[in-house]
């Protein structure tokens, strides 16, 4: 349905331009999460703790970045950074975020993990020695 092509075309878009088409692939798998899409979600997820953790100008690792506030796809140190990295080309990049999922990873990050599936034991030993 529509939102496995959106989850889908945002990786695309990451896999053929990379850091420059961020904003727009988050915009797309925000737009899946909205809609229950679990991979979604759970790539959402991840995106926002890897993002979060360093510069988008200077990429240093720091904490309490501020966030663009526009694509919520880009996070700086200050002022500074946010407007060389805005005047170096995320200017043309951003975009509108896309829906608010705030909710539904908050949700999601507190659901228990996913079972995992029985290891198979080992094979027994061939008595015949083949």
């Amino acid at each position: 349905g529509e939102r496995n092509a959106q989850f889908l075309l945002g990786g695309l878009l990451l896999n053929k331009r990379g850091e420059k088409a961020l904003p727009m692939a988050m915009r797309l798998c925000r737009q899946a999460a909205s809609q229950a899409h679990l991979d979604a979600i759970d790539t959402l997820i991840q995106m926002e703790h890897n993002l979060k953790r360093s510069c988008a100008h200077c990429r240093a690792i720091k904490e309490n970045l501020t966030r663009c506030s526009r694509c919520k796809a880009a996070y700086y140190c200050g002022p500074d950074c946010q407007m060389a990295h805005w005047k170096a080309g995320h200017a043309s990049e951003c975009c509108e975020s896309g829906p608010d999922c705030s909710q539904i990873l908050e949700m999601a990050q507190q659901r228990p993990p996913a079972p995992t599936m029985p290891q198979e034991p080992p094979p027994a030993p061939d008595p015949y020695g083949d």
